[in-house]
Formats: structure tokens, C-alpha cells, sequence
């Protein structure tokens, strides 16, 4: 007897260091949620909230249903209008309001007409929009372009959210400054592996390199990915200085505490075992099950977004990872490329900016 029950004191004593373990394990891989005191102070009541990349079980869906729950009027910018009403439905069937609304709306980042149409039938709707979060991504698929021929990571990841948010700020009269304006744009980690000696990943002069190229001479679709998320960062950089700028050029009284002027950030959500996988065959199909078990759920994955929406604390131009401002890239801050960029993506949007 009294073996048999040191045995099962032991298991019992194992059973539970092995939950612990799990606890401890998924604790340190999800990684922080927005403190509960920011949640229960925010309401986003008759604040117009539009987010890109949205579909059941990635951090956009996720996002939605706090700002949802939160009172936002959210428009789902989606490419698949049928899919985006099934969505909408699923998340009023989830969630509980008292003033949320969801609208649907059609955006295909991979056509910057799209983009251009997007905008104009939002301001037959909506007169202002507060938050704008530039969600949606795809990851590594196959060599390819857009429909105005640009490399399709660059133009879906980067150059569809930069057109997107040039005609809100035009929507918005910012010279006007009504009112706070926030850009939340959904970087990666990934570009911190960019570093000085990889030029041709950071030439954004070379217009050859963006247009007219799939860009299997310039690497693989990593690298690909890699430099359209150092886009991310950098337009979020250049964007922050033009509007500070511009706002203190009006002679408007600037608070930099308060954050009460049109502002631009960008954020790392982790590792995410979400749909974004589905982009890309091999890791869709060998490495879902791995990433998954060490990746972050899309809620927790959400939770830097959704910091960067509700925090009054945040800094414009900064990149946030974990709730909490990170150091970006040498790259990212080099304002040569900063400038590079942002004149290549006017000149290549110029047709939709009018």
C-alpha cells in the first residue's frame, strides 16, 4: 500500500510540474495581452475603424472582435465580399455590443484601381476615418506580380496599403487636422534581417527591381517577403516625420504626451500560427503543425495591434513588438532609403493619387 501510493504521489507530483511546464511554456510564447485597464477605459463609440485582412483565424479577425466588442464602427476590407459577409456574421454571432457596427467592403491590395475604388465608395459612406490598420499580408508565394506588374509581396504588403493610406489622409483633410488620425501598419521581424550589405534588398531608386520583375533574380520569396516588411517600417518612419511636419508647419499646438495629431506606427505580432500560411504550399502543408505548436494564437497575436489602436502612450514612427516599443532596423533608419522609397511609391501611385 504504501508503495502504491508513493507512486501515485509521484505521477500526481509529475502530472502537475508537466501542467506547469505547459503554462509556463505557452505563457512565455503568447507573450502579453493589453493591460486590462486600457480595455476596460476604451470605448469606441462613433470611432470609424477600417482593417484589412480579416478572414476566421488570423490576428485581424482577432482585432475585430475586441474593437467590435469596444463600440467601433469597423468597415472588413476584404477582397471576397461573400467571405467578408460570412465573416461579419460569424463575429456578431461571437461577439456581444452595445453601439459596434460592421460594414463589408470590397479591396483587392493586389490592384492599386481597386485600392483607388475602395476609398471612393468609403466616402460615399463615411465622412472620417480614426484608425486605419493596414492588416493584410501574404507570405512567400510563388514569384509573381500584380496587376499593375509590380513584384507581388512588395505591391500586396507594402505599396496597396501606402496607396490605401495616401486617399484616406486626402479623405481625412489633414491639412485640416479635424481630428486624430492613427496608421497602424502590420510589419514583421523579418526585416531586421535585412542588414547594409544586402543593397539590392533596400535599392527602392531602381524601379526595375520593383516593376516588370517578379524578382526571382533578386532572391527568394523570403527575401522578397523580408523587403517588402523593411517597406513597412520605413514608410511608417517617413509618413510620422511628414505628418508631425506638417502639423507644426500649421502652427497648431502639438502635445507630444497626449499624441494630438494624425500619427503612424508599425509592429511585429510574433509568431503566429495563422492563415497567412495558407499563401505559401510547403509551410501549409509541413510546417503548420510545428509552427503552430511554438507560434503565438491569433489572439494573443492581435494584442500589439490592438496596443497600438487603445494605448494613449503610443509614439509616432515607432515600432512596437509585445506591447511595447522595439528597436527596428539600421535600415529602417536611414532616411536616404526612407526618402527613396516614399518618391518611388508616389511615383509609382501617381495615376491613383489624383
Amino acid at each position: 500500500m504504501t508503495v502504491f501510493i508513493k507512486f501515485n504521489l509521484r505521477k500526481a507530483l509529475l502530472i502537475t510540474a508537466s501542467i506547469a511546464g505547459i503554462h509556463s511554456f505557452n505563457k512565455w510564447k503568447n507573450g502579453p495581452s493589453v493591460p486590462k485597464e486600457i480595455i476596460d477605459k476604451s470605448d469606441l463609440t462613433n470611432k470609424t475603424i477600417i482593417i484589412t485582412g480579416v478572414a476566421p483565424g488570423g490576428i485581424g479577425y482577432e482585432t475585430v472582435k475586441t474593437l467590435y466588442q469596444l463600440n467601433g464602427t469597423i468597415i472588413l476590407a476584404v477582397r471576397d465580399i461573400s467571405k467578408g459577409k460570412q465573416t461579419k456574421q460569424q463575429i456578431e454571432q461571437e461577439i456581444k455590443t452595445k453601439n459596434g457596427k460592421l460594414y463589408v467592403m470590397q479591396i483587392d491590395l493586389n490592384d492599386l484601381q481597386s485600392v483607388k475604388e475602395f476609398t471612393n465608395n468609403f466616402q460615399k459612406q463615411f465622412d472620417y476615418c480614426h484608425f486605419l490598420i493596414n492588416n493584410a499580408g501574404i507570405f512567400m508565394p510563388p514569384h509573381s506580380i500584380t496587376k499593375q506588374s509590380i513584384e507581388k509581396q512588395f505591391g500586396v504588403n507594402y505599396l496597396g496599403p501606402f496607396l490605401l493610406t495616401n486617399l484616406l489622409l486626402n479623405l481625412n483633410h489633414i491639412k485640416n487636422f479635424k481630428d486624430n488620425f492613427r496608421i497602424i501598419n502590420v510589419a514583421s521581424r523579418a526585416h531586421l534581417d535585412i542588414k547594409e550589405k544586402d543593397e539590392i534588398l533596400y535599392n527602392f531608386k531602381d524601379k526595375s527591381l520593383l516593376v516588370d520583375n517578379d524578382g526571382r533574380e533578386i532572391g527568394n520569396v523570403y527575401q522578397l517577403y523580408k523587403r517588402s516588411k523593411l517597406a513597412n517600417v520605413l514608410f511608417t518612419k517617413k509618413l510620422d516625420k511628414l505628418l508631425q511636419q506638417e502639423y507644426l508647419n500649421n502652427n497648431l499646438k502639438y502635445n507630444k504626451l497626449n499624441n494630438n495629431r494624425p500619427i503612424c506606427c508599425s509592429l511585429h505580432p510574433g509568431l503566429v500560427g495563422s492563415n497567412i500560411l495558407q499563401s505559401n504550399t510547403y509551410l501549409n502543408y509541413f510546417g503548420n503543425f510545428f509552427i503552430k505548436l511554438f507560434a503565438k494564437t491569433p489572439y494573443y497575436g492581435a494584442q500589439t495591434t490592438l496596443y497600438c489602436v487603445l494605448s494613449n502612450d503610443i509614439k509616432g514612427g515607432e515600432y512596437y513588438a509585445d506591447c511595447k516599443v522595439t528597436p527596428s532596423s539600421e535600415v529602417s533608419m536611414n532616411e536616404s532609403v526612407q526618402n527613396e522609397l516614399w518618391d518611388t511609391s508616389m511615383e509609382l501611385c501617381k495615376d491613383y493619387l489624383e
